[in-house]
Order: C-alpha cells, then structure tokens, then sequence
C-alpha cells in the first residue's frame, strides 16, 4: 500500500464519440497500420491530394494504391466503383466535407475510409471507418483516434504495446518564447511518432479530457466566420459555412502565392502538402497541384480572436493587393 504524499497526475477518461468504441493511437499514422492489419485491404483508392505519410501504411502492407484526383471544392472528379476487396479513403477536408462524406457513406458503405485529421469533432456515424488526429488541433505531442471499429478491433488493441516515448520538449519550448528551437524541437516529434501499431499514451489522454471542448469548439467558427467575412470576395471557394471545431480556412486563390512574404511578416501559413507536386504522376492530376500551389490554410485556432483574424485578413489583402 501506498497512502498520501504528493499529488500525482489527475486522470480522466475522455472519449469523443464514446458510443463508437474509439482506440486511442500516437498519431493517424499509427491507426492506418493497425486498421490495415485488422480489414483485408486489397486495392485502396486514395486522394492525390494527401499527406506522403499517409501513403506509407498501405504500402508497408503492399496495398493496391490508386490515386483520384478532386476538384476545387474538394470533391472528387471521378468517383470508382468497388470491388470486393477495395476501398475508397477520402480526407474531410477542412472540416468543410461533412454533407459530402454522408453522401459518400449512402455509396461506399463499409468500403469508405473517412479521415478526419482535418475534422477531429466529426461525429462520425459508427459503422463508418475514419481516424482523426489530435496534434493538428491540440496543444499535445501525440494522440489520434480510430473510430467505427465497434468492438471488432478490442481484442487485438489490448495486445499493442504502448507508446512511451513522448515528448513536449518543443510545446515547453514554445512556452518559453523561443520559436526557433521549439520548431526543431516538433520536426523531431514529428520523427519520433511511431510508424507502427501502438497505443496513445495515457498523460496525453488525461491533457485531452481536461480540456474545455465546447470553449474550443466555439471559438474556432468565430474566428473562421471572421476570416469568412473578411476575404469571401477573394475566395474562389465564395462565401463558407464551417461546424463548431472546424480546422483551418481555405483560401483558395486563381494564382500561387509566395508564402515566404507572408512568414517575413510574421504570419506563419502552412502549404498542403509540397510533397503532392514531387509525387511521381503529378502531371496527371493536375487539379490536386493546383490546391497545393493557390490553397492558404489559415488557422482558426483556440489560441486566437477574432482581433487576430482582423490582422491576418489585413495582411493577406495587402498581399494581395500587391
């Protein structure tokens, strides 16, 4: 027996879509290689327009890989039909493609992967297959769930090994104040997350549960629907209707924009995903290349307001103006 002392870690017991059986992983990565080991995924149809990393479960399982290609509403061009055997993955983009993915669902049935990396609050219907990720909206160094498995998958889970080699060096880091270190710091996260099947680490769970979702989930469509009324004139996509949680902002522009004009002025915009154009047959989908070059992800997160939404919109137009 151990009695008093000082206080440990709080445990909690979080679970976002608890009526679905959810597995908790490092990353999506992760999640995709043990969903991989657990369904026989013969062919898998994939869209061009996605992160390398994802690619790398179904080819470590020598998975059939087809790509499809989308258009500028994220949606695809031409759908496939399946055949025992195959699957279609498609990404919920910006948390954007919730009406798109139901439609998908009414086609597809068991055959549709959904990932939601980009839509962790999707309340996915349970006999739907999808994973999210929890690093993209949450300050944690690891974390993905995998969701619509019902209790198929428990059995198999309770025998992976668990992921101890976690790390927040680089969210202290940032803390701290100094960028630089802390973005060396996350690239070398990013490397330490697992390629294979792992469970979550259970200090990153308690962190997740202790959050104010509803808080979160709030702030996010204010600031997107700020950002959406201040560049809608100069978004191809129009005027956007976003969930409560929803990710980023897509502006969507007729030309390429250099980003590095926009990180001298502080405004740090990611790109969706450079690896896209490397890709070998690139020039076959060229609807893809065209999101990766003219798409700014803006960020919507709880770390900010809608003060802040005011001053990226002021600096993208000026950009733009140019």
């Amino acid at each position: 027996m151990s009695f008093g002392g000082f206080l440990g870690l709080e445990n909690f017991s979080y679970s976002p879509h608890s009526d679905n059986h959810d597995l908790y992983f490092p990353c999506a990565r992760s999640s995709v290689s043990f969903l991989c080991e657990q369904i026989n995924i013969q062919k898998i149809y994939i869209p061009f327009y996605i992160c390398d990393s994802l690619l790398w479960p179904f080819r470590e399982k020598s998975v059939d890989i087809v790509f499809y290609d989308i258009d500028h509403s994220f949606e695809i061009i031409d759908r496939p039909s399946l055949q025992s055997g195959e699957y279609i993955l498609y990404v919920n983009y910006f948390s954007l493609k919730r009406d798109y993915v139901s439609r998908l669902q009414l086609d597809y049935g068991e055959q549709l992967i959904v990932d939601n990396t980009q839509d962790f609050y999707f309340p996915i219907d349970k006999k739907v297959l999808s994973f999210n990720s929890a690093r993209k909206f949450f300050g944690v160094p690891e974390g993905a769930f995998l969701l619509g498995g019902g209790e198929l998958f428990n059995e198999a889970y309770e025998e992976l090994p668990g992921f101890g080699d976690v790390s927040f060096e680089h969210l202290f880091e940032r803390e701290r104040g100094d960028l630089n270190k802390a973005y060396t710091l996350f690239r070398e996260n990013e490397v330490r997350l697992p390629l294979l099947p792992m469970k979550g680490n259970n200090f990153t769970l308690n962190i997740l549960s202790s959050l104010d979702h509803d808080l979160i989930k709030k702030q996010r469509k204010k600031n997107f629907e700020k950002l959406n009324q201040n560049l809608k004139s100069k978004n191809c996509l129009g005027s956007l209707t976003a969930p409560e949680g929803v990710f980023m902002y897509p502006l969507i522009l007729n030309e390429p924009v250099d980003l590095s004009l926009l990180h001298r002025k502080g405004a740090f915009v990611p790109c969706f995903w450079r690896d896209v154009t490397q890709r070998e047959g690139a020039e076959f989908f060229k609807s893809s290349c065209k999101l990766v070059d003219c798409t700014l992800p803006i960020p919507v997160d709880q770390r900010y307001s809608e003060v802040e939404m005011d001053q990226i919109s002021a600096i993208i137009s000026g950009l733009l103006s140019l």
